[in-house]
């Protein structure tokens, strides 16, 4: 069974509760301070709370796309280097067998 709890984050001076699976609660919290710390720096240009939460959410989303495109060259590079690998080994090992085949005609 899941257990949640209800989790109290403050953003812009505001409580909001929030239930949560308890595994994730500290995470939760941490997006929140997140959020509030982006939220905060947006107010400083005297804008508002609107517009503050918008460029919040612009700013975030497009720090997780460009975290998402690392990881994806990321994972692409990997693959090209294990791939670039296996090549090699089946090369190194179709020689050995060309040169033992070599060997036993001779």
């Amino acid at each position: 069974m899941i257990k949640t709890s209800t989790v109290a984050i403050k953003i812009l001076g505001n409580t909001y509760e929030i239930k949560c699976e308890d595994e994730f609660s500290e995470n939760l919290i941490n997006a929140a301070e997140l959020v509030n710390n982006s939220m905060l720096a947006a107010k400083e240009k005297n804008i508002s709370n609107e517009k503050a939460a918008i460029l919040t959410a612009i700013n975030m989303t497009y720090d997780l796309l460009l975290a998402k495109a690392k990881l994806d060259d990321e994972k692409r590079s990997t693959e090209s280097i294990a791939t670039e690998q296996i090549y090699n080994v089946i090369n190194s090992i179709y020689d050995n067998i060309k040169s033992d085949m070599t060997k036993l005609e001779k």
